[in-house]
Order: C-alpha cells, then structure tokens, then sequence
C-alpha cells in the first residue's frame, strides 16, 4: 500500500500574519541548533514554517540546503505530528553535519508529539 506523503502548499505558512501569531503566541522548544515555535491550529494538519536568518546560514546554498533537509523531515512526519502551526529558526551549527541536523529533528518532532498528547 503507496501513501501520498507529499508536502502540499497547504502544509505551509503562507503570510506573514501566520508567522507573527506563531512567534508571538506560541510555545517555544529548544533543541540543539533549533529553535521551534509552535502554536495549536483550526485545521486538520500540521502546518510548516521555516524562517532560516542570513546570519545563522550565510551562503544561500546552505540556507536552501537547511530549508530542504526540514522540509524532508517534515514530509515524513506530518501524518502523525499534532494540528499545529509550526515555524522553525536553525543557529549556524547546523550546517556542519546532516546527521546532527537530522538527529535534532527527529527529537524536536517526538517532544511535540508527547507534549501536545498530554496537553
């Protein structure tokens, strides 16, 4: 059996509105070099928001490299993670190894599991 686990537009913060109520409303959980944001949401999915600063990634290669690997990430989980409104920030040692920055994921995405089940 296929499931469709692609990432659609409608998975993603859209405007800037969006982001504002999320860091300005929502819960913020750190761990390793991310930074996550997340606020409860009136759909039926999680949504996904990536605000990847200049200063913490400074070639665009990489920034689009980080942007990728959490859109990946993300894909993946999306069918079991929480109806939350989700933006992700990254400090600069990320880049420095895939698998750290995959390993931070997979903890970030099971904390908001196990927090957003008891809440």
């Amino acid at each position: 059996m296929i499931t469709n686990n692609r990432l659609f537009k409608s998975r993603r913060l859209g405007n800037s509105e969006d982001f504002k109520q999320v860091f300005q409303l929502g819960k913020k959980l750190r761990q390793g070099c991310l930074t996550t944001y997340t606020k409860p949401n009136d759909h039926e999915y999680a949504r996904l928001g990536l605000a990847i600063a200049k200063k913490a990634v400074s070639t665009a290669s990489a920034r689009n490299w980080v942007k990728r690997t959490i859109r990946e990430s993300f894909r993946l989980k999306q069918r079991s993670l929480p109806h939350l409104d989700i933006v992700i920030t990254v400090t600069s040692q990320c880049i420095a190894n895939k698998q750290i920055l995959l390993c931070d994921l997979d903890k970030q995405w099971s904390r908001l599991m196990i927090y957003y089940k008891e809440a």
